[in-house]
């Protein structure tokens, strides 16, 4: 803040903090602390949507990982097995073959590059409205403030009119003077209604616009991050039945596992 704005904000802050508020600015007040509200509440929102894709792409690089850790563990012993010509009858092992966990390891590296571009397109979709919202709110919310400067320095002017005309006799210097403070409460007056102005046909289409938004926007995040585990759930399901991991008319109990 430039000295200007410094000497602005100390000669402002007395009527701030103890000058009359009318009932217009009680309601403005509200309208500032909905969209302070709003803001904080889409960058909570921006916060979650990274975490989500970052959790989205982690999982299926770590899924592939592991599968491709079994099939280099299960290639070993197959050539431990074959060297030896032994097999050990206390040793049980796992009928998965080497064929199912390369598919395995194709179909994990086929949703890494899915889950990747579906998940990076939804984020970066869900940022840029975000953004685009934010902007807007802030920028009412500087619109707001400046009407609110501009109610006081109006309320200012017209406490010094109505000072100055409380003297009797007054002499010419008091008339220039009476003159001088109308002038400047008439400017004062003309800037602030224009600000007013633009706040009363702003902000109402603004606020009525802004709950709709809040509620797509968040349904968006919760829609889809639903399709990504949907994607998921459907290409592991479909997997597990190709090669027999389960079957239709099978649910295991916990005991069964």
């Amino acid at each position: 803040m430039s000295l200007k704005g410094v000497g602005k904000a100390l000669y402002r802050t007395p009527h701030q903090l103890f000058g009359h508020k009318s009932n217009e600015d009680l309601i403005y007040k509200q309208w500032e602390s909905d969209i302070k509200t709003s803001i904080a509440g889409l960058e909570y929102l921006k916060s979650e949507n990274i975490k989500l894709t970052k959790f989205w792409i982690s999982m299926v690089t770590k899924t592939l990982m592991v599968i491709d850790i079994f099939r280099d563990l299960h290639c070993n012993l197959d050539k431990r097995n074959e060297q030896n010509k032994l097999v050990d009858n206390n040793e049980e092992f796992t009928n998965i073959t080497m064929h199912e966990l390369e598919e395995a390891s194709k179909l994990a590296k086929l949703l890494l590059d899915k889950i990747t571009t579906l998940s990076n397109k939804s984020s970066d979709s869900f940022t840029q409205k975000s953004n685009d919202m934010i902007k807007i709110l802030k920028n009412v919310e500087k619109l707001l403030v400046k009407r609110d400067h501009k109610k006081i320095d109006y309320d200012i002017q017209t406490k010094k009119l109505e000072s100055v005309l409380k003297v009797q006799n007054a002499t010419e210097k008091d008339i220039l003077k009476i003159e001088a403070t109308e002038k400047k409460l008439s400017e004062a007056e003309l800037i602030y209604q224009d600000f007013n102005n633009k706040v009363k046909l702003i902000i109402p289409e603004i606020l009525l616009n802004l709950s709709e938004f809040m509620s797509k926007i968040t349904f968006k995040l919760y829609s889809d991050n639903s399709d990504i585990l949907n994607y998921i759930q459907r290409n592991l399901s479909k997997f597990s039945r190709i090669h027999g991991v389960v079957n239709d008319s099978t649910v295991l109990t916990y005991e069964q596992i």
